[in-house]
Parts: structure tokens; sequence; C-alpha cells
């Protein structure tokens, strides 16, 4: 079959610009198996667009009149996209094709011989010192000329991941049940006025998303709420699958630290309810590829938290991930991510002032998500604050500005106001989307990993915390006949000032607290916080019942 691949390419030529600090070992096996997927143009982007923005604006008369799954597919359907490159690949002897439900994505299995000459690709292995695994790619790829009016990219065949993010935390923090300094399930309740806990409605639904080969224990999950007299709520379902061996093991902290936070703290707050696991490969960048799982889903859960992120500008897939959840925002579905853990300049930055910067973190900076900061203070009976490695708070909230998403409208007179009095040093981008748009406590949460207390700080624990609010406010308005919220921040930025608690003190200059040993870095680029919406913690965190009460009855 290979004989039949043609060598007809386009005139496109697609290379990257950096292989991101990985060095060439040379070509790859021939006959080495390969993944890729090519990207292909939809059809009604624009009516997406316009559609998105009117069922998630409480002042127009189109508000929650969501689409179903298939309006959606027969709007951004392309048929002759989806034949076309079905039929190039199998003509050229590649076998294994996979397409999406509507057609929008062509995922396929072919040898690095056939993907040299299927795409003009140069597929070679690559070494990285940060990385432990070799890796295989091309530095370039041109679309052939059958597929050129229907291929906008072709995913993952020139992808150089970067580094990826690590626990905050050097070392396990030894926690007893009863101790003071800790958030625990009453905290947050306490703190933030939650007045029930239980959900009702059986269509009520949240997921929390995980990477980088991390598990979950539904032992430590069960033990957990027991100590914290919770009604036992399993994880419903296992997308990707897990071991949860691995959270017993000597290992346990950093194979399960952000699995178990996630999967203990949703439910903790959002109890009753169905909850999913959707665990992604980490040997790619799993954004875009969650994305699509769950825009196949004919019945995806309704809210999604995202402990994870990456520097944007690293992440090849940002407008495909965009459509994706601008689609999922038409369906009722809300889509929460973490703003990050090392302030401004990002997670390389604790490797040395030299890295410092204004590095925004992906998908927090999607317009169409939710990001959610951190904060500290209430754990230990003082003031909330913006939560800083510097006054111990382990990590330093993330925030900013992005560097290619432009400012949406729904932040254009509130950020203006942040901007007409901030101070701080020249080099973010001041028309760019700023992050985040609230906060959560995010500081030395106590949890269960392998049978054993510990606690763990990070934006990481705020994005759950603050999906499973939304998850009790939806609850509410589907038993009350309303649809869900879907995509927030039109509301969010239209509600009156007391819906959240206004931080107006701490900055996100520093990255997180070093190891034992180490100086944590500090950097002159920063934001600090301020009375009214701030690019370290956004419109601050949720007065509950307030907030309750105005979305409940938007």
């Amino acid at each position: 079959m290979l004989a039949m691949i043609s060598s007809t390419f386009g005139a496109v030529t697609h290379k990257v610009s950096s292989t991101n600090g990985w060095k060439s070992l040379g070509r790859a096996n021939p006959a080495t198996k390969l993944q890729a997927t090519l990207v292909l143009k939809q059809n009604g982007a624009e009516i997406i667009d316009r559609l998105f923005w009117e069922v998630s604006n409480p002042k127009h008369p189109k508000y929650g009149k969501y689409l179903s799954h298939d309006e959606i597919g027969r709007i951004t359907a392309n048929f002759p996209a989806t034949n076309a490159a079905v039929e190039y690949l199998s003509k050229n002897g590649v076998a294994r094709v996979n397409v999406t439900k509507h057609g929008h994505y062509v995922s396929f299995e072919a040898s690095a011989f056939q993907m040299e000459k299927l795409f003009g690709a140069v597929m070679g292995v690559y070494a990285h010192d940060d990385f432990t695994k070799p890796h295989i790619a091309s530095d370039r790829y041109t679309i052939p000329t059958p597929l050129e009016d229907h291929v906008t990219k072709i995913s993952r065949v020139a992808y150089f991941p970067t580094q990826k993010p690590v626990i905050a935390h050097a070392e396990i923090v030894q926690y007893t049940p009863g101790d003071a300094g800790y958030v625990t399930p009453q905290l947050i309740n306490t703190f933030y006025g939650i007045d029930n806990n239980i959900c009702q409605n059986p269509a009520s639904s949240q997921s929390v998303f995980e990477s980088l080969g991390q598990d979950f224990s539904p032992r430590d999950l069960l033990q957990f709420q027991q100590q914290y007299n919770l009604m036992n709520t399993p994880i419903t379902d296992v997308i990707g699958g897990d071991k949860p061996s691995a959270c017993a093991s000597t290992k346990g902290f950093a194979n399960c630290g952000e699995a178990n936070l996630d999967v203990q703290y949703i439910t903790a707050v959002a109890q009753n309810v169905s909850t999913v696991y959707w665990n992604m490969p980490g040997d790619i960048e799993p954004f875009l590829a969650w994305a699509k799982q769950v825009s196949d889903d004919a019945n995806p859960p309704l809210v999604h938290s995202i402990s994870y992120g990456d520097y944007e500008g690293d992440v090849q897939d940002t407008a495909e991930f965009n459509l994706e959840l601008q689609k999922l925002g038409l369906r009722g579905v809300t889509v929460v991510v973490s703003s990050g853990d090392d302030g401004v300049s990002n997670f390389k930055t604790r490797k040395g002032k030299s890295l410092c910067g204004y590095n925004p973190s992906f998908p927090a900076t999607s317009p169409y998500a939710t990001a959610v900061g951190a904060t500290q203070g209430p754990e230990s009976g003082n003031t909330e604050a913006a939560c800083m490695s510097t006054t111990g708070g382990t990590i330093t909230t993330g925030g900013g500005f992005s560097t290619i998403f432009d400012r949406p409208a729904y932040q254009q007179g509130i950020v203006d106001g942040f901007l007409s009095s901030t101070s701080a040093v020249a080099g973010y981008n001041a028309n760019g989307r700023g992050i985040p748009d609230v906060a959560a406590l995010g500081n030395n949460y106590a949890l269960k990993i392998g049978g054993k207390w510990s606690a763990e700080s990070g934006t990481s624990a705020s994005a759950p915390v603050f999906a499973a609010m939304i998850t009790l406010i939806n609850d509410i308005r589907m038993t009350n006949g309303k649809p869900p919220l879907g995509f927030l921040n039109q509301a969010l930025y239209g509600l009156p000032a007391d819906a959240f608690n206004d931080i107006v003190a701490g900055s996100n200059n520093c990255a997180c607290a070093a190891a034992a040993g180490e100086e944590t870095v500090c950097c002159d680029q920063g934001f600090t916080a301020t009375q009214g919406w701030d690019p370290v913690t956004g419109l601050g965190s949720p007065n509950y019942l307030n907030l309750k009460n105005y979305l409940v009855n938007l």
C-alpha cells in the first residue's frame, strides 16, 4: 500500500518557529507508528459566534435558549471536507482512521514513512533535558493539494511540547484533622456562606479534567467524605482510565495529589451529583483533545473544572479549542479553569529570574472559559487576600493579560478602570483578555492521599471549588424549570458588586514557593490587588448567597 502514496503537495508549508528546546537525534525509524489529526474547516463559524454571545447574555431574548448537539452539527458540518480527508488517507494506504461525529476532525495512525510522503514532513527523533522519553515530530509539513481547501492544519505532526507544570509543593505537608491553618469543606461552607451542598436534580452534573499521568483513589475519596461527614458521592464515570494503586505508592503525592484534590473538593462542595473523571494522556497537548471528546459527547457534564495550564504561546491549537468551547457554551456547558500557580510569569520562572515576564496561562486566557485565581487568609483566621508564596501561601495566584486574545466586550469598562490606576512595569498586553475572572481559597487544602492526610495548595483547588458552586446553582435553576448557566462571564461581569468579596491585598510578581534551602523567585513584573476587578483576583471571591440569588433569578 505504501507505493500508492501521492507526492503532490500544496504551496503552503507550515514550519515551527521553535522546537522548544528539543534537540535532534536524527531521523525516525520509517516503520514507527505515529498519530495525527487533520483539523478541517468548519462551516458556520460566524453563526456559532453570534449565537454563543446571544444565549450567554442575560439581557438578550435568546438567553439560555441552547442548541442541541445535532443542531450545532448541522450548522458546522463540512462533509465535502470530511469526505476529501478520509478519501485521501484511504487511497494512500492509511487504514486506521477515526472521524468525530460531525466530521470536524479526522484522526489517523500512520508510519513515519507515510507521514513524510503524505505531508512533506521530516520525521525526526528529539530529546529534551526536561523529558525522560524521546519525542518524534517534524519541524514542518505541507498540506497536500487535494486537501488545501479543506484542512486548516495537521495537529501533532509538528508539535514540540514544553515543560509541563509540576505540583507546587516541594514535599508532602502532614496534616491531622482538626489542625488550624487548613482549608476543609466546612471552612469553605462557613466562609463563603454555602447554605446547602446537596443536589436534587438528576440532570445536574460536573466533571474534572486530569492529565500528566495523574490518578485518583476511590478509597481516599470515601475516607475523605467520611471524615468530614459528607454525603457519599463517588465518581460516576471514569473516561480515559485510572490507576488507584498509584496513590498508595511511595510517590503517591506526585501521582495523585492533583487528581485527589480535584475529586475530593468538587464532590465536597457539590454532593449527590453525577461527577465524571475525565483523564487525558499527558504525552500530547491535552486541551484540544479533551475539548473534542466533550464536544463529541451527546450529553456531556454541565460543569467542567480544569486545573492545568501551559504557556499561552506554546499551545498550538488555541483557535480550535476556543471554537469547541463556544459550541459547548451553546449547549449550556460551563468550563472553569485555574489561572496558574506562579504569578504573572508562569511555572518556568521557578528556575530563575531570567525567565521572568508576562506569560499568561492557557486555557485560562480563553475568552470562552471562566478563569479562577487563588486567595489565602481565612484558613488561618485572617482577612482574605491574594495567595502569595511570600506570605505563606505556597503558591502565587496567576493572572495578567492574554498575549493573543483581545479583551472581550464583557470586560471592557471594568478593565479600563484597573489600567487607569496600575503602576505595573511595562510588558503586558493592555488590550488583551484579562485573567482571572474570580478567585477562591487556594492555600493548604486538607486531603487524603494513599490513606494518609496531607495538604496541597493552588489555583488547582480554587477551580473545582468554584465549579462546584456553579453546579449547586445549576441544580436550583433546573429544579425551578430554568436552563443551566452555560458560559458564565457575561453574567458574572453584569452582577452587582455584592455578589463577590472584593480582594484588595496581595500581588502576583513571584513564583510558587521554592523547595527548602532554595530561594523563591520574585520578578519585577506583576500586578497588585486593588478595589474592583484586577488581574490578581478578578472580581473577587464568591459571596455565595448573593451570587446564588442573582444567578438563580437571571
